[in-house]
């Protein structure tokens, strides 16, 4: 017990340190050098934390990976905020607890995930077809702005199309796509944009239509890498 212990801090530690590099060198931001709209995959490894030894390992390293992080990188991109400390812990904590929740034998997780997805995919057309909505306090040419908006709708799509591909496999998985889903809208859309009007003065609607737009993205990529990384690493954990 001890040990098996000892192994889980010496990978949570691990995870730390990816979570660190990915989210300073896997990471777009615009307008550079800030936080204002972000794309990466920072947080996978903190999720991988909660999924694998539970909430509480979960919201310590988020804190860590939070805390550690902008003491080495974060004076450059702006003041210390814990709002977004809040959202590493909302990763780290939400998925390690959903996983642990029993349910019935019914498919709910993926009924939900099928649902979820498929509004992603109509927000995604409202987006496009309303494409001026598109944040116009930020420096986007019409073009780019197409561009984005036509890449959310096909990745919306492609996520739509992976989860009813997926149905029919363990409800575990489907329970890992809830659970990110769900953390996901509620700091992408809800509670980043409030930390950014309260840091940096921008009001909170005009920044959504492009994070609505960089969201089914974002969700794609780590939802793919969360369950093949899940699925390796699970077995190899929890063999005593």
């Amino acid at each position: 017990m001890r040990n098996q212990h000892l192994r889980n801090l010496i990978f949570t530690g691990l995870m730390v340190a990816i979570g660190i590099i990915l989210n300073q060198f896997v990471s777009i931001y615009y307008p550079p050098s800030t936080t204002i709209i972000k794309f990466g995959i920072g947080y996978l490894p903190i999720i991988l934390v909660g999924l694998l030894f539970g909430p509480i390992y979960g919201v310590l390293s988020a804190v860590a990976f939070d805390l550690i992080g902008y003491a080495i990188w974060g004076v450059n991109t702006g003041p210390f905020y814990f709002g977004f400390t809040f959202n590493a812990m909302l990763y780290g904590f939400v998925p390690g607890l959903i996983a642990k929740i029993k349910t019935s034998k019914l498919p709910i997780f993926s009924t939900i995930n099928i649902v979820f997805t498929g509004i992603l995919v109509v927000t995604s057309v409202f987006v496009l077809f309303n494409i001026d909505s598109i944040s116009t306090n930020i420096n986007f040419t019409n073009t780019m702005r197409y561009i984005i908006g036509s890449i959310a709708l096909v990745v919306s799509l492609l996520l739509l199309a992976f989860v009813i591909w997926k149905r029919k496999e363990s409800e575990e998985n489907h329970r890992l796509i809830f659970s990110f889903l769900l953390v996901h809208i509620a700091t992408t859309i809800f509670l980043t944009p409030l930390w950014v009007s309260n840091l940096y003065g921008i009001p909170y609607t005009p920044q959504l239509p492009l994070r609505i737009a960089k969201f089914p993205v974002e969700a794609f990529i780590y939802i793919v890498l969360l369950i093949q990384l899940y699925k390796i690493l699970k077995p190899r954990l929890n063999n005593k």
